[in-house]
């Protein structure tokens, strides 16, 4: 079974929020690729921000992917509790505005700091992955994972 642990940081008074995967053994291969998949809606968010497109443009594109994958009544949850979100700003407050989400018509600002954080959840476990990007004028620059990283550690 996945363990997701969610890690919050805060430096100066900043905050930056991670999740990174574990698991004790060997994962089955259908939970290798729910990660994979949550990778590639990230990075899906992760372009549409880069490019300025709004928030709520950015959550069309990742939800769309994510249920294009067979995952949309998995994506942030199960129903009835299902979160309608894919990144939330931090800086001062782990959860800032805008959010990745209907009805935040507005791009992440130049300097403006985002988690972005798809995860799905079954019965059996949660998976996902989640950095936080800053927008600098040429992009989003992760600021959480410097270097390139196994998206789960199996112990």
């Amino acid at each position: 079974q996945p363990i997701l642990v969610d890690l919050v940081h805060v430096h100066r008074g900043y905050v930056v929020d991670a999740t990174r995967m574990f698991s004790i053994g060997n994962l089955p291969e259908v939970w290798h690729q729910r990660l994979s998949d949550m990778v590639e809606v990230s990075d899906c968010v992760v372009n549409s921000l880069a490019k300025g497109q709004n928030c709520s443009q950015a959550w069309d594109n990742g939800s769309e992917l994510a249920e294009s994958m067979g995952h949309g009544e998995h994506l942030m949850g199960m129903k009835p509790d299902q979160s309608k979100f894919l990144g939330h700003s931090v800086g001062l407050q782990l959860d800032e505005s805008p959010v990745v989400a209907r009805g935040f018509d507005r791009p992440l600002p130049v300097g403006g700091t985002m988690a972005i954080e798809p995860k799905v959840v079954y019965d059996d476990g949660s998976i996902g992955i989640e950095d936080t990007w800053i927008r600098g004028s040429e992009g989003l620059e992760c600021i959480t994972n410097s270097v390139s990283t196994d998206w789960i550690v199996e112990i």
